[in-house]
């Protein structure tokens, strides 16, 4: 699969109620998720402009047919050591209301379908500080999905709208 291009398709096929979950990773081996729905596209991480007094996690803005969008370095807003070059970097373009926003990471998989009855909580004794709002294993996989409404509260301070 090729991960640059546009992805903007529903949770699963029409009358199936199948979850697709978009994977990648940070730095390091592990595996992250984020459900399909929200996202519109993903591309190879621009050039970014700088904003000063932007927040820690702020990577800069970037413009996109035509709309103007922050990018958060998605390891920094959950905790983990920062993207190494961004340069060689993905960004996954979300979707939230009519807003976008950009999610850097390092590198983009593919996107997988599984039930529902599949995702699970999060082990127990996992910190409430934790970006994690399920689990799933696929393939093998420990697959973290992350709380895309947290970061977008936290980094961007507001809330999202699915």
């Amino acid at each position: 699969m090729n991960p640059v291009g546009n992805h903007q398709q529903a949770m699963g096929a029409p009358g199936s109620n199948l979850l697709e979950l978009l994977l990648f990773r940070l730095e390091g081996p592990q595996v992250y998720g984020i459900d399909v729905a929200r996202v519109r596209e993903v591309i190879r991480c621009p050039e970014l402009r700088h904003l000063p007094d932007a927040g820690p996690t702020n990577c800069g803005v970037v413009t996109l047919r035509g709309n103007t969008f922050a990018v958060t370095d998605a390891a920094l807003a959950i905790g983990k050591s920062a993207i190494s070059n961004m340069a060689t970097g993905f960004v996954i373009v979300t979707a939230s209301g009519h807003a976008a926003h950009g999610l850097l990471v390092r590198e983009v998989q593919r996107i997988i379908k599984v039930s529902p009855t599949d995702v699970l909580v999060p082990p127990k004794g996992i910190s409430p500080a934790s970006y994690l709002a399920s689990v799933i294993t696929f393939e093998g996989l420990f697959v973290e999905i992350i709380d895309f409404d947290r970061i977008l509260r936290e980094t961007l301070g507001y809330a999202a709208a699915g």
